[in-house]
């Protein structure tokens, strides 16, 4: 049960007004949202939204991955992060046989196609498919984005990028690496890690730099390479 510090106000309590400055305007319905969240002021008629809600602010994360451990906030994103592990995508690109987890992976995925690009950097002008893409690009290129504001508990190190951080997070990880290269002794926590490492061993560089012929197996040498090159 969560701790949870609501004010409380009656639901869709309707009361007629009686208006001079207007005779059609009849009954002038009042809505009043019922949870209201006493740290930030979000507000919903939803409890359940309310509960899902306020972990953000106490931290609880009730749903736990059956597979790695991992643990979420909401079910809903424990039950994507399960089938991400079974393999389960269930949305087809319209395009191609890219196949996504989630309707929003495929929308994504689906921008290749079309040249969507709704993000525009505000330093240069170059315009992105997805946010993330935008963050990861002014934090690559343009230095007044490289604050390293996410820091490891357990270290020193320290990232601009949160997505960065949770990938070095593994490092830290007691559990047992699962993911076994079959060409050598290096394993993973990820498979998506593993597959970068086998990329590796095929000489398959496909993640490639936006300024020149530069390519790598490894998302992290590419930035590297355009911070010091570019």
């Amino acid at each position: 049960m969560i701790d949870a510090v609501p004010m409380l106000f009656d639901v869709k309590s309707d009361e007629s007004f009686e208006s001079d400055a207007d005779d059609e305007a009849g009954d002038l319905i009042v809505d009043i949202k019922k949870h209201l969240c006493g740290r930030c002021g979000y507000s919903t008629h939803d409890k359940t939204n309310f509960d899902n809600h306020y972990r953000i602010h106490t931290g609880e994360k009730p749903f736990v991955c059956r597979q790695c451990g991992k643990a979420f906030t909401q079910k809903s994103s424990c039950t994507v992060h399960e089938k991400r592990h079974n393999g389960v995508k269930n949305f087809k690109c319209r395009y191609c046989d890219h196949r996504s987890v989630v309707s929003h992976g495929r929308k994504l995925h689906e921008m290749i196609h079309t040249g969507e690009k709704p993000f525009e950097c505000g330093e240069c002008g170059k315009r992105f498919p997805t946010n993330g893409r935008l963050t990861s690009h002014r934090t690559a290129i343009h230095s007044v984005y490289r604050v390293k504001s996410f820091k490891c508990p357990h270290c020193d190190y320290a990232t601009s990028v949160k997505s960065d951080l949770n990938r070095h997070l593994l490092v830290h990880l007691s559990s047992p690496r699962r993911f076994q290269c079959s060409l050598c002794d290096y394993s993973a926590h990820t498979k998506c890690y593993l597959e970068a490492h086998m990329n590796n061993h095929n000489g398959l560089k496909n993640i490639k730099c936006p300024h020149c012929a530069h390519a790598s197996a490894f998302k992290s040498a590419i930035f590297k390479h355009i911070r010091n090159k570019h």
